[in-house]
């Protein structure tokens, strides 16, 4: 059987009922805290230009008015909402992540999941068992390759999303086995995302997973049809693996071991800043060394960060990252993000405002920060990104070490705190009752036969979309 064959053959048989019972609470409860997070990062981006952009565009076009596009209502063919949908879940790189793959997993397989579902009159069961076979064949498809795609130019969520987002789809439709290999075989010849998005100044980054959403849910439509996919795609001779990482190393054995017994997407982080993966774990020993210890940043001196070897890039060239031209890029800017925390006590939405970006009070700070490559790191497994941080000031010296941050699989963020972030992100956008009616559906949504109620309630707002000022970014 060629990969694809056995990728069909699981997902077919993939049934949450047939699990036992702590894994499916374990499957139950991550996917709906994740499908919380996704929506309210989702709503809160829907006030963002770029996002005005993608509706614009898509509203324009015409179709079966089959699904909503998220927060502002309109009716359109499902893969033109994941589109938008899925573009706005990755917008302000809020969304969880998987460190081991680079994947972010749920930006590529929910905003699909609730479209297609949409059209189809889904349960909430089948939702969760959708998200969950998507999520976890994107991540093991990135997996086959023992260096991070990155590392090959390709973004791992554009690339291996558009294969999650065509599982995801294939799922909802009940395809067959031998069909749901079929439209694996049409998305990887779709597979698509460079990581040019690196050099700053665009949106293609949050472009990644609308495009992947698109291509899955219209490569799990095409074979539906009967449209014929190659089988290989993945290990062949000009597939997916050849073209992407070329001579470099990958082992296809990575992505079937103990799959349907190892649940890697378990393992997915939650963000709890609004920004790059690595920068979490910065912010939170800056915050550690700021809450415990009475840090007068004008004595400040210096500050030293030790950097994994391969994550130096968060911190040049230096020119840029000391005074970011954008709120997006002081995302990726780990002295911007030390020197916010340490000037405002704390990181979130507000620290990424074209405001923010120009405060003297960050920028001052930024400029005494530099960093120092720790290269006792190098063999760390990729799922640890450990911080250390020095302060020196006129009369002390002040030291914090954290091995891994917050809303990692071995530090989890609680419940509470998906929750709060949740409401932190919707205030504004929606009723305080609306969030709590979305929210309250969510944690009963295995109990659902069908989700148009949670639909009806996430693709509308209180916001007059034509009358706001969108926010550049």
């Amino acid at each position: 059987m060629t990969l694809a064959e056995e990728l069909g053959t699981f997902v077919s048989s993939f049934d949450l009922d047939a699990m036992d019972s702590a894994t499916y609470s374990k499957i139950t409860g991550h996917v709906k805290l994740r499908i919380l997070d996704v929506i309210g990062i989702g709503l809160r981006c829907t006030t963002f230009s770029y996002a005005k952009a993608l509706r614009d565009m898509v509203a324009g076009w015409s179709g079966v008015q089959e699904s909503h596009v998220l927060g502002y209502g309109d009716a359109v063919p499902a893969h033109n909402a994941a589109f938008v949908n899925a573009s706005l879940a990755h917008g302000i790189d809020y969304d969880d992540s998987h460190l081991v793959s680079a994947v972010h997993p749920s930006c590529i397989t929910i905003p699909p999941a609730i479209a297609m579902g949409e059209r189809k009159n889904l349960s909430g069961k089948g939702l969760i068992e959708a998200v969950a076979v998507g999520q976890e064949i994107a991540i093991r498809v990135a997996e086959a390759s023992p260096k991070d795609l990155r590392s090959y130019f390709w973004h791992p969520t554009g690339i291996c999303g558009t294969i999650g987002a065509a599982v995801v789809s294939a799922k909802i439709l009940g395809q067959s086995s031998s069909r749901i290999s079929n439209t694996i075989g049409l998305a990887g010849s779709m597979a698509s995302g460079l990581a040019e998005w690196q050099a700053g100044k665009s949106w293609i980054k949050k472009l990644h997973p609308g495009w992947s959403s698109h291509a899955g849910i219209v490569a799990a439509e095409m074979s539906e049809n009967g449209y014929k996919g190659a089988l290989t795609i993945l290990e062949g001779k000009f597939g997916f693996y050849k073209a992407h990482i070329g001579t470099g190393p990958y082992d296809v054995n990575n992505v079937k071991k103990q799959l349907g017994v190892d649940w890697h997407f378990l393992d997915s982080t939650i963000k709890l800043h609004p920004t790059g993966q690595y920068m979490q774990s910065m912010i939170q020993c800056a915050k550690f060394l700021k809450d415990n210890y009475v840090i007068d940043t004008n004595d400040i001196q210096e500050i030293v960060v030790d950097v994994h070897p391969g994550k130096t890039y968060i911190f040049e060239p230096q020119i840029e990252k000391l005074a970011p031209k954008s709120p997006y890029d002081a995302k990726f800017s780990g002295q911007y993000c030390i020197a916010a925390v340490l000037a405002r006590d704390k990181v979130g939405l507000d620290e990424f405002t074209e405001e923010a970006v120009r405060d003297p009070a960050i920028l001052d700070i930024a400029k005494k920060i530099r960093y120092r490559v720790n290269n006792e790191w190098p063999d760390y497994p990729k799922e640890f990104w450990p911080s250390r941080i020095v302060i020196k000031t006129n009369k002390e010296r002040y030291d914090h070490y954290l091995h891994n941050s917050k809303g990692t699989k071995d530090n989890p963020a609680t419940s509470q705190e998906v929750e709060d972030k949740y409401y932190s992100n919707t205030k504004g956008i929606i009723s305080s009752e609306q969030a709590r009616k979305i929210a309250g559906l969510i944690k009963r949504l295995e109990e659902s036969n069908n989700i148009s109620e949670l639909v009806e309630l996430i693709t509308r707002t209180d916001i007059n979309y034509q009358q706001i000022e969108y926010i550049e970014d």
